[in-house]
């Protein structure tokens, strides 16, 4: 079985859901109500994603941050120590 098109599943949803004896003006309601809806859910998806990708990126920018943090005071630490050492 092939994938249906949206076009081809909004056209079986008008067919279903109005009866034979509906006018042309409801079912052209109907079809640009059901494509506005997808519409819609096709922002909301990719705000969705957008969402998710920008979420995605804080926590790698934190992550990276504090590697770069932790590698930062080690180095500080370990240059405070081979001093202390050669004195000694």
């Amino acid at each position: 079985m092939s994938a249906l098109t949206t076009k081809q599943m909004i056209e079986q949803l008008t067919l279903g859901i109005l009866s034979p004896s509906s006018s042309l003006r409801e079912r052209f309601i109907l079809t640009e109500s059901l494509n506005g809806l997808v519409r819609l859910a096709k922002i909301e998806q990719r705000m969705e994603i957008k969402r998710s990708v920008e979420k995605a990126s804080e926590l790698a920018t934190a992550t990276a941050a504090r590697r770069q943090t932790k590698a930062l005071v080690h180095k500080i630490s370990s240059e405070m120590i081979q001093p202390a050492l050669k004195f000694d």
